[in-house]
């Protein structure tokens, strides 16, 4: 049986399973729409900036060069590392995927599965993923046939995530403009609300700023406006708050459902937040987010490797069902409300122990008693994983 693997998309996720699936001696082909590596620091606004230290967001065998860096940085580091492995002649540039099918066993056949795929293996089965692309140059279309497909588009993809509302309380009401990100052109010289308070509305925020030069110090500038621009700027927090206090009082957000406006998504909890009990050959990597995603994706990435090496066993479709369950409710239990966009951030560590338990690996990586309870896991630590294995200890 042939062996093909295609994988979609050629951000972080997609270069870390390229890059450990070929370690494994499969041939597989990456399809990226764009015309380059690097996903969704492609699109970033100018003011992002890493939040991590080098340590902690770095691959494990590419060391960062430095502590802070910015978003074209930070695309350089992942082109470099394309580059360093080998990946970009397995790339199929400018290729927009616009559709995978799964032909092969009837419906009914696959219902009545005990094992993923018929025989718990990732090429166990008779199908095959009839993959639709679309190049981007000349809109020519073409179906490739894989025997596997790796999904690692993230979940901020290119399509945007625009809610339903009601009628008459929607856009509509407002008469400035809506857009979803910020433009140097858009703002300039203009008032502008910025709706939300998180990582995303800072970096808006301070785009803004830039752009408009608020409470930044200019060269030249006189001894007035430093003073007024260096008194303020130990004001932002008090302001802020009290002119979220007065949006709230003035603008009848509450009333339109727009001040805690969330996106429900239909959302499938995965076997190892990798592999679906009930879809046969296909992985998703890059969708389930971490302190720090580089790090959840590289294991992730090595355990796909492994299991489409045969060397590790899935359990019955009813084992991962009931696991699924088991951790749904864990999730529920730290994210309530916001299970839907939740992460691994407070178990991840434990999470990287079950990948590594899975491929026979020892998943204490930390030097000593004191090392292994005290200092922070790196992507260091789980370096080397695929390419030997060591022992293990309880």
């Amino acid at each position: 049986m042939e062996k093909r693997v295609a994988i979609i998309g050629a951000g972080m996720s997609g270069l870390l399973a390229c890059k450990y699936i070929l370690e494994k001696g499969f041939d597989p082909i990456v399809f990226e729409a764009t015309e380059s590596v690097g996903g969704l620091w492609k699109h970033t606004i100018e003011s992002t900036k890493l939040q991590n230290a080098k340590e902690s967001y770095q691959f494990s065998d590419l060391p960062r060069r430095r502590s802070v860096s910015s978003h074209t940085e930070a695309l350089e580091y992942l082109e470099s590392y394309a580059c360093h492995f080998g990946i970009i002649p397995y790339i199929k540039f400018h290729s927009r995927v616009v559709s995978i099918d799964y032909i092969g066993e009837p419906y009914a056949e696959m219902e009545s599965w005990d094992l993923w795929g018929g025989t718990g293996k990732p090429f166990g089965s008779r199908g095959k993923w009839h993959i639709r692309v679309q190049d981007s140059k000349c809109c020519s279309t073409e179906v490739h046939q894989v025997e596997f497909v790796v999904l690692c588009i993230g979940r901020f993809r290119g399509v945007p995530n625009i809610p339903e509302f009601p009628p008459n309380q929607g856009p509509e009401m407002f008469s400035g403009k809506v857009i979803q990100v910020s433009a140097a052109e858009l703002i300039r010289r203009k008032r502008i609300a910025i709706v939300g308070s998180q990582k995303t509305a800072l970096y808006i925020a301070a785009e803004c700023a830039n752009a408009n030069e608020l409470l930044v110090h200019k060269p030249s500038e006189t001894f007035l406006l430093k003073f007024l621009a260096t008194i303020l700027s130990h004001l932002r927090w008090g302001i802020s708050k009290f002119a979220e206090s007065y949006l709230r009082w003035k603008l009848p957000l509450k009333k339109y459902g727009l001040w805690n406006l969330r996106v429900n998504n239909l959302s499938a909890i995965f076997k190892k937040q990798i592999v679906h009990p009930q879809i046969p050959q296909l992985a998703i990597i890059g969708y389930a987010e971490g302190f720090s995603g580089l790090i959840g994706f590289e294991v992730r990435s090595q355990w796909l490797a492994h299991f489409l090496d045969g060397k590790v066993a899935l359990p019955s479709i009813k084992e991962m069902e009931k696991d699924v369950i088991v951790w749904e409710n864990s999730m529920k239990q730290y994210a309530g409300r916001y299970l839907q966009r939740s992460c691994l951030g407070s178990i991840y560590i434990w999470y990287n122990d079950q990948l590594c338990k899975d491929m026979g690996c020892e998943h204490k990586r930390k030097k000593g008693i004191f090392a292994e309870y005290f200092q922070p896991y790196e992507p260091a630590d789980y370096a080397g994983i695929t390419s030997k294995r060591m022992m293990k200890t309880d």
